[in-house]
């Protein structure tokens, strides 16, 4: 470590001593016109004196190390996803386009509406959104395992919100809020035809010991999700 030099035990740092952050007395007269040593010009002068002394003997040599020594980027969990379950199948999409998860309620059909994926409307609020079958959209099939139906599960409504549109769909089960590294995103096997690989992002592991050691998550690119709800609903 660089030891510190004869200028800096030079400085005379009353404001440790007789000034704001000091115990001795009497106190400095200057506080009762400047209130604080921040605004002392003898506080200033230290300062400049402090910033433009003479480098210690080795403190340049050790600088040129720091600064020509690599540095590893650190890869953070910096993504954030809400995890969820259609039928089989567990998927994902960014916390971001969360608004709310609602109980099940009652979906009010359009005429003239009986098939795609556009299921009808649903009072949130006393606001009416739209309900799409995501199981539909992306072709998972629906239907409950019996592996994952020997706890208790319910079925909830989820709310988005992204481009300007609000949409509401059912789900299997939330499992909940993740945080993820972007190297932890893997492409999606060719045996993952239950999605269509234009809304998946790529798959990513989560470990958790209540299902089996690890589910395999489908995470779902939002913005293409957000442009086919769109057109689902023109």
């Amino acid at each position: 470590m660089i030891q510190q030099s004869n200028t800096i035990r030079k400085v005379n740092d009353c404001w440790n001593h007789i000034g704001i952050w000091g115990g001795e007395k009497p106190r400095c007269p200057e506080l009762k016109k400047v209130v604080h040593c921040r605004n002392c010009d003898v506080y200033s002068k230290a300062s400049r004196h402090l910033l433009e002394r003479t480098p210690p003997s080795g403190y340049l040599d050790e600088l040129q190390k720091v600064i020509a020594k690599e540095h590893k980027n650190e890869d953070y969990k910096t993504e954030s996803i809400v995890v969820f379950r259609l039928g089989y199948e567990w998927l994902a999409l960014p916390t971001i386009l969360f608004k709310e998860v609602i109980c099940m309620r009652k979906v009010h059909t359009l005429p003239h509406r009986r098939y795609g994926s556009l299921k009808g409307l649903v009072n949130v609020h006393g606001e009416l959104l739209i309900c799409i079958s995501l199981g539909r959209l992306l072709g998972v099939d629906k239907q409950e395992s019996e592996s994952v139906s020997e706890k208790k599960i319910y079925e909830r409504f989820i709310v988005i919100e992204g481009d300007g549109g609000q949409y509401v769909f059912p789900v299997s089960e939330i499992k909940g809020i993740y945080h993820y590294a972007p190297s932890e995103i893997y492409r999606a096997p060719s045996t993952a035809t239950y999605c269509a690989s234009s809304y998946l992002k790529g798959m990513l592991d989560l470990h958790d010991e209540t299902q089996s050691g690890v589910l395999h998550i489908g995470c779902l690119d939002g913005p293409r999700l957000l442009e086919s709800l769109k057109k689902e609903v023109r």
